[in-house]
């Protein structure tokens, strides 16, 4: 998961050595086909590979633009083919083969859909990039669902930090700010049905 970070540093001629280290990481851990590390370590690292790249919204960019097969939680999805509510319930009955960070919640009444991500840990700080990323690769996976009929006025995105999603991905009144004190709450997602 912290790989495309490390990869957006090296596009832009960085090298991620130092913003690893800063963390307490290196690369050498990120090439461990089967490593580990915490949570809180790779909610580091996007962190600061967004300030050292200064770029407020590197990780809902990573989660939008990212080669789908290159991101651990989109291959559990039949993409292109699946419907979006196939998406949505993969995502929460999968999620604990491509992640142990969090727990998905659907609820829908039949006109809307709530999806909610509830980590299982508490970060130190508000993660802003990975709400971005988690919102960035949701917003690429209804669109590629919804085709046409995407709306993007119908959905709602609550995160800690507004300024991680770039201004005009969705309309105004759409990005939903948490209190900054509250970051702990869910990243959610509420999707109207059409």
């Amino acid at each position: 998961m912290a790989n495309p970070f490390r990869d957006a540093l090296l596009r832009k001629r960085i090298d991620p050595e130092p913003v690893l280290k800063s963390v307490g990481l290196s690369t050498n851990t990120l090439a461990k086909e089967n490593g580990f590390i915490s949570a809180q370590s790779w909610y580091d690292f996007a962190a600061a590979s967004a300030d050292r790249l200064d770029d407020p919204c590197l990780g809902y960019n990573i989660g939008a633009t990212a080669g789908l097969n290159t991101l651990p939680n989109m291959r559990v999805l039949e993409l292109p083919y699946a419907t979006l509510g196939e998406l949505l319930t993969a995502l929460v009955i999968d999620v604990g083969r491509f992640s142990t960070l969090a727990t998905y919640l659907l609820s829908t009444d039949g006109t809307r859909a709530n999806l909610t991500t509830q980590r299982t840990f508490i970060p130190a700080s508000p993660p802003a990039q990975i709400d971005g990323y988690f919102t960035g690769f949701m917003i690429r996976i209804m669109r590629l669902c919804t085709g046409s009929k995407w709306h993007p006025e119908d959905l709602k995105v609550q995160v800690c930090n507004p300024e991680a999603i770039p201004v005009g991905e969705l309309p105004a009144g759409s990005i939903l700010a948490k209190d900054p004190r509250m970051f702990l709450l869910p990243c959610s997602l509420d999707v109207a049905a059409h």
